[in-house]
């Protein structure tokens, strides 16, 4: 796919996550509880920073080192939303995409990585991540971003049905 094709592409999914969102901070999560978060990072130290500087917008359900432990907290938690790292073991953010649509089709995916490619990135979304942010972005940006995606996700799986 060429860069112009790759750019049309990213605009076409962003346009998807702002459809049907009003407040961008309002969640389709019901009235009574947060939205539930995953997150899904290698580095303990990441996992943790990110746990703290999200957990004011989020019941963060619960945290995975590598992709298969990703998959395995997808399937029995079923999150509103799952933050993956690009780059872990255990076949790491593809493994992790990929098994998460299988087992919890109702989570929205975030990915986060420091420095990807843009074929990555392009396969990591028609792999089913909703949405892909950089390491380092602002907590309120990035819950931002979760919510958009949650409310997205959830507006893309009521058309198909």
């Amino acid at each position: 796919m060429d860069t112009e094709s790759y750019v049309s592409e990213l605009a076409v999914h962003i346009v998807k996550i702002r459809e049907g969102v009003g407040d961008a901070m309002t969640s389709i999560a019901p009235a009574d509880r947060r939205p539930r978060l995953m997150i899904a990072d290698d580095d303990l130290v990441v996992r943790s920073m990110l746990g703290m500087s999200l957990e004011h917008e989020f019941d963060v359900i619960g945290v995975a080192g590598d992709g298969e432990e990703a998959v395995e907290l997808a399937r029995t938690s079923q999150p509103d939303a799952a933050l993956i790292d690009v780059e872990m073991p255990n076949g790491g953010g593809m493994r992790a995409v990929r098994g998460i649509v299988e087992v919890a089709p109702e989570t929205a995916i975030v990915v986060l990585s420091g420095d990807e490619a843009d074929g990555t990135v392009r396969d990591l979304i028609q792999a089913g991540a909703t949405a892909y942010r950089r390491k380092g972005v602002a907590s309120q940006a990035l819950a931002q971003s979760l919510i958009e995606s949650i409310n997205a996700h959830a507006a893309e799986r009521r058309g198909r049905l």
